[in-house]
């Protein structure tokens, strides 16, 4: 069993282990911070990330909050490498890291199939990583005897929608779901698993489609219509997401209540696409949760809005607390020694010290 540990998602209880002195550590991860397909929001968003994770390390240096395995303050740099919103630069971004020993601790890089890349990197050279947003690493098939060096903050796929069907069950009684071939078997084991567990909750499920193409949504949109579900679950990503807003929109056909896989596909979809527009994330600006570095996640939006003038993204908060997660483990990791050999007692100290649940 894992012992709770309390960071922004849940996370944070420290006991003394005496040890020698290390105290330097540099984490590095790669960024979408220029966009060689010309994408504005995966810039803002990895500007985002950056801003919360400088934020982190600014508060926590000044306020010795992270200690090593003596229980001297850790030393900690950041270093953020650009891969312009390509999987191929991601790659390279991590292989450099590894290869030419510029980092201690690795933080993964935006996205499904990024975080994937970053993890193969990994586990290529047994390199432990902690990855957020998005990455669902049961689905990455990197775990070998029941471990792997691949962590992460996401919730993960079978059960990401589960708690919100369960609790919706005293407002909703019937269920249809909509889910885009193109967005990868992940968002496909969401929609199954939702739709399996509303039928153990004693839903009826009106139907259940695979959409391409913005005609298909309209097409579907129309059968709603006559199906009337109470619930339209959308897995699909952002932008198909937002796809499927324009086709209800030109329908003029606005389901009861949508429940979508995350937060920011929550938000593309304005009022009137349904009288109540749900999302599921790990984290959440709105929601309270107690933070031992912050005192609670209010505090650090508040702390972000004042330094940057604006709400950090879920994806942010999910990044940060991956980096409380890493940085909090190297208290109960004696993290000297040949490389292979220290992260080998990094991951141990995640699985024996860390809850990522």
């Amino acid at each position: 069993m894992l012992r709770l540990w309390r960071i922004c998602l849940g996370l944070m209880h420290v006991a003394m282990v005496q040890g020698q002195d290390w105290r330097s550590v540099v984490v590095g991860v790669s960024l979408s911070l220029t966009s060689d397909r010309g994408r504005v929001d995966i810039v803002q968003r990895a500007s985002m990330i950056r801003n919360g994770l400088e934020m982190l390390l600014h508060l926590t240096a000044v306020n010795n909050t992270f200690t090593d395995d003596s229980g001297k303050p850790l030393l900690v740099e950041l270093k953020v490498y650009d891969d312009h919103d390509d999987l191929d630069q991601v790659i390279k971004n991590y292989e450099t890291m590894i290869t030419t020993r510029a980092v201690d601790l690795f933080l993964g890089p935006m996205g499904m199939a990024f975080s994937q890349a970053a993890a193969e990197v990994a586990r290529k050279y047994d390199r432990t990583i902690m990855l957020y947003g998005h990455a669902n690493i049961k689905q990455f098939g990197l775990i070998e005897d029941g471990q792997t060096h691949v962590f992460s903050t996401e919730v993960q796929a079978e059960t990401r929608l589960l708690n919100a069907v369960e609790t919706l069950t005293a407002f909703t009684n019937s269920i249809a779901t909509m889910t885009w071939e193109g967005s990868g078997e992940v968002f496909q084991v969401i929609c199954k698993d939702a739709a399996t567990r509303a039928l153990e909750l004693g839903y009826v499920i009106t139907s259940s489609r695979n959409i391409s193409s913005t005609v298909d949504a309209v097409t579907a949109f129309r059968e709603f219509a006559i199906e009337d579900p109470d619930l339209l679950i959308i897995c699909g990503r952002d932008s198909e997401v937002a796809l499927t807003m324009l086709a209800s929109q030109s329908t003029n056909i606005a389901p009861k209540a949508v429940l979508t896989v995350d937060t920011d596909a929550m938000i593309k979809l304005r009022p009137g696409m349904g009288a109540y527009v749900l999302g599921c994330t790990a984290w959440h600006w709105d929601v309270e949760i107690d933070c031992q570095v912050f005192g609670s996640n209010w505090n650090f939006v508040n702390e972000y809005k004042t330094r940057f003038g604006e709400v950090p993204s879920a994806q942010t908060g999910s990044a940060v607390a991956a980096l409380i997660a890493l940085l909090a483990a190297l208290h109960y990791a004696d993290f000297r020694g040949y490389e292979v050999e220290k992260n080998i007692r990094l991951t141990q100290a995640l699985y024996n010290n860390v809850s990522l649940d």
